[in-house]
């Protein structure tokens, strides 16, 4: 999937295909991605030896599936302040969007206190990340039918 095709596509004929795969000496070449934990992953999968190979329960605590989260947020106050200032500006005359930015005002509020703590549950976490995405998600829609209006 991340190249666009399955491993050992080169590989024409079923024979010239299981020469390779079943040769411990056959190097793989992995092409570059943009993200090195995908490509930490890639190579967990398609680890020659049965044993190295990671497993299910392995591969689903990798940090490419779980990413290391920073137990400090990171947003400062210049930065939530910014970002609302830009909304604001571009949905000015919509009573919804102005609605939805000031919830997230509200959210950004309460999140302030806790930047100097350490936010140590996932679930508070997840919940956190949730609720200021799913209110990004409503405000970029907004403001991108309002764009297509124009």
């Amino acid at each position: 999937m991340v190249y666009g095709r399955t491993p050992f596509s080169e590989y024409k004929t079923f024979w010239s295909k299981f020469k390779v795969t079943t040769d411990p000496n056959h190097k793989i070449k992995y092409e570059p991605v943009g993200n090195h934990w995908l490509l930490d992953l890639m190579k967990k999968c398609l680890a020659w030896d049965r044993h190295e190979r990671w497993r299910i329960p392995q591969l689903l605590q990798h940090p490419f599936l779980v990413p290391p989260v920073s137990p400090h947020l990171s947003l400062s106050q210049d930065q939530s302040s910014k970002l609302l200032q830009l909304i604001a500006e571009s949905c000015e005359s919509d009573q919804e969007a102005s609605y939805l930015r000031s919830q997230l005002q509200l959210l950004l509020n309460s999140v302030q206190p806790m930047t100097s703590l350490l936010i140590t549950s996932k679930d508070n976490q997840s919940e956190l990340f949730s609720k200021s995405s799913k209110n990004y998600f409503l405000l970029y829609k907004d403001v991108a039918s309002q764009k297509d209006e124009r």
